[in-house]
């Protein structure tokens, strides 16, 4: 893919609020930024680690980056595999990535350990990162522990609804070369 500037990468339980297009330009040029890889900081449990989420990141594609990855996955001992891909892209880019501030990958674990905090970010979210119960895997509404989660959910979902054009959307997926 390094016929891409950047490429920026979201989970598939991530809902975009607000305008990211930027991240594209904290990696296009890491020569001149000094980046090529860009991810918020991970929280665990509402308390946040030394380790960024793998849901969203920003990256600069370079044959050389990639090689080093694949040619070091395979190293014994580097990274934990049960955490998969997350904890070797930590221990990859463990000292040369740009943090993103935490509303670019809210992630749900905030919200029980520190609604206040949740609330107090929400006008500025930019990603939602469901990482914990999937509202779009349930039939309920949220348990009290997620309640304002999945109300948020809801309300960009139902807002889809009410102003998405289904008869634009394609019935089958392409590859993009």
């Amino acid at each position: 893919m390094t016929q891409f500037d950047s490429i920026v990468y979201l989970d598939c339980d991530t809902v975009v609020l607000n305008d990211v297009s930027h991240l594209h330009e904290l990696v296009m040029e890491p020569w001149r930024t000094g980046f090529e890889f860009a991810a918020a900081t991970d929280n665990w449990f509402g308390t946040y680690i030394y380790k960024f989420n793998a849901g969203v990141f920003a990256l600069h594609p370079s044959q050389l980056v990639f090689n080093e990855l694949i040619r070091t996955y395979t190293i014994p001992g580097n990274y934990l595999p049960q955490f998969a891909e997350q904890e070797f892209l930590n221990q990859f880019f463990r000292f040369r990535y740009l943090q993103l501030p935490t509303t670019y990958n809210m992630n749900m674990a905030i919200y029980p350990s520190n609604q206040y905090l949740w609330e107090t970010l929400k006008p500025d979210f930019k990603i939602v990162h469901f990482t914990q119960r999937k509202p779009f895997l349930s039939n309920e509404k949220g348990t009290q522990r997620f309640k304002g989660v999945y109300e948020l959910y809801y309300e960009v979902y139902n807002d889809f609804l009410k102003n998405a054009n289904v008869s634009l959307l394609r019935t089958s997926c392409y590859m993009i070369l």
